[in-house]
């Protein structure tokens, strides 16, 4: 009801009650009519949700539900539910204005990624003009309040609830680090992570795994946050060498495929514990329903730029940082789906009530040549889109990004010389064709 009697409804609640499934499902039955698009963040979040849905009704994907990604479409004209990636659904958006959908659907909505904010823009622009599409912001932790006031003015409902199936039983360094017998490592700040620590806090992460290892059934599954792929690489080398007879890792970033990732969940255990050695890629909607351990880092590689450097706006250097609580309600909320399940926080637990709420949006960090190619598509002044974005990015990055697409030759520099960064540029033939490719365009 609330769906139906509001042109934007915020859904917040906690992981595993059905946000990704079960409620575009319930659309898709409630009206023959009714067109859905749910976006998620990553490709393989993208296609497993469409997998399962698709399972949940007995058909194959590709029928009534599909997915379409980069470089990948499962689906047709007959195919009423879509699950995309936020980028495809930029394009989408870009290329059709009229929007051919009855119900949008931006699924883990707490991240933030540049093109969501742009895609979020243009659609709060496309509900003045057709205010009958429904759109729908869901997540477990998204900043509820920052996106009630940038609606403001539209008619929203909220709809919160938090209830978890299984109980989560959470635990701190200090109830750690006495138990596997260290010292814990206590972080002087909260900001950047410095090489020291994490490292300290890598060996209390073997630790506290051999402890568990040794005490629990090997069918139940553990997963190890990890701040970026080398640590995953790292890790997953140490139980090879010295855990391989009791435990076999499941490497899991940005480069392992879906398939590899669905395999190691549905084989079974056996004599040795199947542990998942991961980064934040793994706070995505997939359910591990042998998953009972969580130990987390609480840590995360992410792009910083500094304005003062341009060449940190160029190229924004990777650095260590400490998560938000937002990230740590994810993480934890990959236990207690199916089963009880506990949780392992690598920091004191007073510092761990430190972290901020939620992380700065990824734009403020982002090089954004390939999202401001997109923008030009409609509009000759970037600003003027950045600009209704309810985050937005530096003018230092719009300006790296414009003189980088200029000197590729994909777009041309129209203004007269003492004329602003807030004047325009025209895309020649090429930036257009370019932006329209859906393989996308990156350049280095």
């Amino acid at each position: 009801e609330a769906i139906d009697d509001h042109q934007v409804t915020i859904v917040c609640t906690d992981t595993g009650t059905g946000k990704s499934s079960a409620l575009p499902n319930a659309l898709l039955d409630a009206d023959i009519n009714n067109r859905i698009v749910s976006s998620q963040p990553r490709r393989t979040a993208t296609m497993a949700i469409a997998q399962h849905v698709a399972g949940m009704r007995g058909e194959r994907v590709g029928d009534t539900v599909g997915y379409w990604i980069r470089g990948a479409k499962a689906g047709d004209e007959g195919t009423r539910l879509w699950y995309m990636t936020s980028y495809t659904l930029l394009l989408q958006v870009l290329a059709h204005p009229e929007l051919p959908y009855t119900h949008v659907i931006l699924d883990e909505f707490h991240e933030r990624q540049p093109d969501l904010e742009v895609t979020m823009a243009l659609l709060r622009l496309a509900l003045k003009k057709n205010p009958k599409f429904k759109v729908i912001l869901v997540s477990a932790t998204m900043d509820v309040a920052d996106w009630q006031g940038y609606l403001d003015g539209f008619d929203v409902a909220l709809f919160h609830q938090s209830e978890t199936e299984h109980r989560v039983h959470c635990f701190g360094l200090e109830h750690i680090c006495p138990v596997i017998g260290m010292a814990p490592p206590r972080p002087a700040q909260l900001q950047f992570a410095e090489t020291s620590i994490v490292d300290n806090t890598v060996f209390v992460a073997q630790y506290l795994l051999a402890y568990l290892n040794q005490m629990c059934a090997p069918h139940h599954a553990a997963l190890v946050f990890l701040p970026g792929r080398a640590h995953v690489e790292q890790f997953t080398m140490w139980i090879e060498a010295q855990m391989h007879m009791r435990m076999t890792a499941i490497p899991w970033h940005s480069g392992v495929e879906l398939s590899t990732i669905q395999a190691a969940i549905k084989r079974p255990a056996g004599y040795k514990q199947k542990v998942y050695v991961a980064t934040d890629i793994a706070e995505v909607s997939i359910t591990i329903p042998d998953l009972v351990f969580v130990i987390d880092l609480c840590l995360v590689k992410r792009p910083q730029i500094n304005v003062m450097q341009e060449a940190s706006v160029m190229f924004p250097p990777l650095s260590t940082q400490y998560v938000s609580q937002s990230n740590i309600s994810q993480r934890k909320g990959r236990v207690g789906r199916t089963q009880q399940g506990f949780y392992f926080s690598l920091l004191p637990t007073d510092m761990l009530a430190q972290l901020p709420e939620h992380s700065p949006a990824p734009i403020v960090n982002s090089r954004i040549d390939e999202l401001a190619l997109h923008v030009l598509q409609v509009v000759q002044n970037p600003v003027a889109l950045f600009g209704l974005c309810c985050s937005q990015p530096t003018i230092q990055a719009v300006q790296t990004s414009m003189r980088t697409l200029t000197d590729a030759g994909l777009i041309v520099d129209v203004r007269d010389d003492d004329e602003a960064l807030t004047s325009k540029w025209n895309e020649p033939i090429l930036g257009e064709a370019t932006a329209s490719l859906q393989e996308g365009v990156k350049i280095d």
